[in-house]
Formats: structure tokens, C-alpha cells, sequence
């Protein structure tokens, strides 16, 4: 058991008296937690897991031991059932120990006493999104509204470690139009020092980045630090977010970006206007080490797969992208606009589409033609392949859910 426990009510087992309390987390010091319960305390293994999140009575069907605790003990307590174990990390994908932020509702992994006192560790994903970013320090600071419009979120932090805070890979959602800043460089060298990731230093001769630090601790008097001009540096512009909402957005990878030489003209837009209007491309590559290119759609995950060679290094990639979409949507008229939509290029980070992708890109590499009935093609295979980021599991039964769902319309 972690967390400072307020009242003797509060532990609910008989063994109270091997109870252990410790806090593990140096921002709590100065404030009371809640109580949590460990997975296997409850002394009865069909009893379930606890956490703390706010329910005022236990579930029905929960065993018979629970009915001899006070009705105390349920306050501030939250139930895991078997929905957590359809769920999976929003920030690392795992699917095991998971829980709910107490900040946004998302779910993430129970991880937080993995966490090593003042070592500074980036290996708890709750940590992680309680600590690092905006929607943490909202919530735990009592701000009201949302954290993307707080104003007092932006006054609380500089811009270049409030733009951080809100865009890093520790959130769900990210900041869509993040204010622009003069990057920070080191008075001594130059170099420019990301506040949110590097080590450095604020004292009498300014901020030193780590290396200038540690010349100025532990060099010898006689050796001589090299002083570098201070360069100007301009920030770097930000893409505009897509304004067409008929468009249909083509988020390409770094390896795409970089492969076809194509500069992405705008930003995604978070969430997409239509569940049409944003899909993904990323490589992959099959057992026989023929390279094929990902194109999923980031609602669905209904993927479309292409030979490389066949792109023309993306010279082809629109009509051969448009037939295949002029095929799933033959028999839906009221999409038909999104055959002959325009295509934008663009750069975002829908992780659950990123998270999906990797799956699909160890799926082609390990497959084996040693299979059981009639033999599918790559397509076939990834489009009947669970997903549990999908509330149909499969991408090709949410893509003709849309598609059903259109066609009713």
C-alpha cells in the first residue's frame, strides 16, 4: 500500500497491523493523498483491485467480503473492472495494471511506485502526465476550466517551458496553437539549451548549459574556458493548421518525409473534421524484405498497403491513393465528395494511429506463409487483425460501421 492513509476507518482489512505508510512522491510532502489499495491486499483473490478515484459504495456482484467493511471505506475509491483490461496505455500502449487520471480520464499505467525518489526518472507514464504536463498541474492546483485555455497555466511558466508542457509526448492532447518563443542559449558557448530536456544552470554569469556548468565546477584555475559570442537565433515557424476542413490530410512519417523529400504544408488538425479527412503513411516492410507503404486511416485504422516501387518514390501516391479510396466508398454516394477532396500534406502525432502502425509493421515482418485456411493477402491480413485501441476491435468492421452509418444518413 502507498499514500498517506487519514483515519484508522480508512484500512479496511484485518491485518491492519502489517500496514506499511510511506509516501513515494516528493510533490506530495505537504499534501494529504488518498488511500490506495495493492492488488493483493484485500486478503480474498475474487475481491478485485482498488484505487483511489471517488465512488461512494462498492459495486454489485463483488465478494461477500466487502459487505463487513464500513461505508466509509469506499470514499475516494475507485473499482477496476474488467474495462481496464480492454484498455490500453495511452502514452506507452501497454495493457496491464492500468488506471484512470484523476485529471482527464485517461487511461495509463499504474506505475508510479516504479518511481525511484530523487532520481529524477522519465520511467512512470503517471508521473510522467501528473508532473510534466499542463493537464497535471491544472488539476492538481485546483485551476478551473480547461488547461488549454487557463490563464493562469500561462502565467504560471515561461513560454518556452509552457509550449513544452503542453506539447511533449506526456499528453493526450496537445496544445493546437502554441504561442512562438526566442529560443534560450548559453551565455558562455551559445549553444541553444531546451529548457525542457536539458540540464543547466541559472547564476551570477547567466545560464550556463550543462557542459559550461561543469567547466565552471570542477576545471582547474588554470585552464582557460573558451567564451563563445552570443548568436542570434531566430525560432523556428510554426506550420498552420490545416483551414479546409474538406481537405483530407496525409500525416506522413519522419521516414516518409525524409524518403520522398515532401515538406509537410501544414500541421493536422486534433481532432480531424471527418473521419475521412486524416490518414497516416509509414513503411513496412515484408518477411521477404520487399518494402510496402502503411496508409491508415487514423479513425478506423482501416489500412490500405502499397508496393513501394509502385509510388514512384510518391510521384504516384495520390492516384493510386484515390482509386483505392473510390473503391471502399463505391457503394456510400453520400461520401463520394471524398473522392475528389483535396490532399494536403501534413505533420502530427496521433499516437494511437502511430502505436496501431508499429503493430502492423511487426505484423508483415514475422509473417509466414505456414498459416491455417485460405491464405489472405497483407491488406486482408492487418484490416482482421485486433486492435484494442478500436471499440469494434477490428479496423475493417469500424470502417464499414462509418460507412453504414454515412449511407443511413
Amino acid at each position: 500500500m502507498r499514500h498517506t492513509v487519514r483515519h484508522d476507518n480508512h484500512i479496511t482489512f484485518a491485518d491492519a497491523s502489517a500496514l506499511t505508510v510511506f509516501n513515494f512522491f516528493p510533490a506530495n510532502f505537504v499534501r494529504g493523498d488518498r488511500l490506495w489499495f495493492d492488488g493483493g491486499a484485500a486478503g480474498h483473490e475474487k475481491c478485485g483491485t482498488f484505487q483511489h478515484m471517488g465512488m461512494s459504495s462498492p459495486p454489485d456482484g463483488l465478494c461477500p467480503t466487502l459487505q463487513f467493511f464500513p461505508a466509509s471505506a469506499y470514499d475516494n475509491v475507485r473499482f477496476v473492472n474488467a474495462e481496464s483490461k480492454k484498455s490500453r496505455c495511452g502514452l506507452c500502449g501497454k495493457m496491464k495494471n492500468l488506471m484512470k487520471t484523476d485529471c482527464c480520464g485517461n487511461w495509463l499505467c499504474n506505475d508510479e511506485h516504479e518511481y525511484v525518489l530523487f532520481s529524477y526518472a522519465r520511467n512512470s507514464c503517471a508521473r510522467n502526465h501528473r508532473r510534466y504536463t499542463l493537464c497535471g498541474f491544472h488539476f492538481d492546483n485546483g485551476h478551473k476550466g480547461y488547461w488549454k485555455d487557463c490563464k493562469i497555466c500561462r502565467e504560471s511558466f515561461e513560454t518556452e517551458m509552457y509550449v513544452w508542457y503542453g506539447t511533449n509526448e506526456y499528453n493526450f492532447e496537445v496544445l493546437e496553437n502554441p504561442p512562438r518563443y526566442e529560443p534560450t542559449p548559453c551565455d558562455r558557448c551559445g549553444i541553444v539549451i531546451k529548457l525542457g530536456t536539458d540540464g543547466y544552470t541559472i547564476g551570477p554569469e547567466g545560464t550556463l548549459c550543462e557542459r559550461c556548468s561543469n567547466l565552471e565546477r570542477y576545471a582547474p584555475p588554470s585552464a582557460q574556458i573558451l567564451r563563445r559570442p552570443v548568436a542570434t537565433r531566430e525560432s523556428k515557424a510554426q506550420l498552420p493548421t490545416n483551414p479546409d476542413p474538406h481537405a483530407i490530410e496525409i500525416i506522413l512519417s519522419a521516414q516518409v518525409r525524409k524518403r520522398w523529400r515532401i515538406a509537410p504544408a501544414v500541421r493536422a488538425s486534433e481532432p480531424p473534421a471527418h473521419w475521412l479527412g486524416q490518414w497516416r503513411v509509414d513503411f513496412g516492410q515484408r518477411p521477404d524484405r520487399t518494402q510496402v507503404a502503411l496508409v491508415t486511416n487514423v479513425a478506423t485504422l482501416y489500412t490500405f498497403v502499397f508496393p513501394v516501387n509502385e509510388l514512384g518514390a510518391g510521384r504516384n501516391f495520390e492516384t493510386l491513393f484515390r482509386l483505392r479510396l473510390a473503391y471502399v466508398l463505391e457503394d456510400t454516394p453520400s461520401l463520394a465528395q471524398w473522392e475528389e477532396a483535396p490532399i494536403v500534406f501534413a505533420t502530427g502525432n496521433p499516437r494511437m494511429a502511430i502505436g496501431s502502425m508499429n503493430d502492423m509493421r511487426k505484423l508483415l515482418a514475422w509473417r509466414t506463409d505456414r498459416v491455417v485456411g485460405p491464405k489472405q493477402d497483407d491488406e486482408d491480413r492487418i484490416n482482421k487483425t485486433p486492435f484494442l485501441s478500436l471499440e469494434e476491435s477490428f479496423p475493417d468492421k469500424a470502417f464499414s460501421r462509418k460507412l453504414a452509418e454515412a449511407h443511413r444518413s
